[in-house]
């Protein structure tokens, strides 16, 4: 006597004789909600990633404020939010001149540099704001004469928040 293909217990389980197995025909609906879900996924991050390096590309209005920060800390957290928009560099807190005697500006391109580097020279030590065009090219220079509140010494976060509200008025 011949015995043909024996089938153990976990078999028996999910396979009747005789019949098709006939997974993909019943769940084809789910299956395919499944698949355009995952392509709209993947294609939502890609657009989501491309518009992000394009934003951190493009050129910024940059400012450059000659300010002492009480905390600069907190006062870098609150600016995080509009960085894409906006550059704000403040100087006399930048690791890149840290004790120098002298502000070198040589880490912006090089007309923002020398203008930077004149400016820095006359206003004699009185704080200041150098405002950038996005191209580089123009610029706005504004002393305790034209904004009152750059009389102070040391700017709170606060300070900060007013004197850019003044800015952008």
């Amino acid at each position: 006597m011949k015995h043909g293909r024996r089938t153990d217990l976990e078999e028996m389980r999910y396979r009747v004789p005789g019949v098709r197995n006939r997974f993909f025909q019943v769940n084809v609906k789910i299956i395919a909600v499944c698949m355009v879900l995952c392509f709209v996924a993947i294609a939502f991050t890609f657009a989501l990633e491309s518009v992000k390096e394009e934003m951190e590309n493009k050129p910024k209005i940059k400012f450059f404020y000659f300010i002492k920060l009480e905390d600069p800390e907190a006062t870098s957290d609150y600016l995080y939010l509009n960085r894409y928009v906006y550059e704000h560099c403040f100087v006399y807190y930048d690791e890149r001149c840290a004790g120098s005697q002298e502000l070198d500006f040589s880490w912006c391109r090089e007309k923002i540099a020398e203008k930077l580097t004149s400016l820095a020279s006359t206003s004699g030590g009185k704080n200041m704001v150098v405002i950038f065009s996005s191209s580089g090219s123009n610029y706005l220079h504004f002393t305790e004469e034209d904004i009152p509140l750059l009389g102070k010494e040391i700017f709170s976060v606060d300070d900060v928040k007013q004197l850019i509200q003044e800015l952008r008025s």
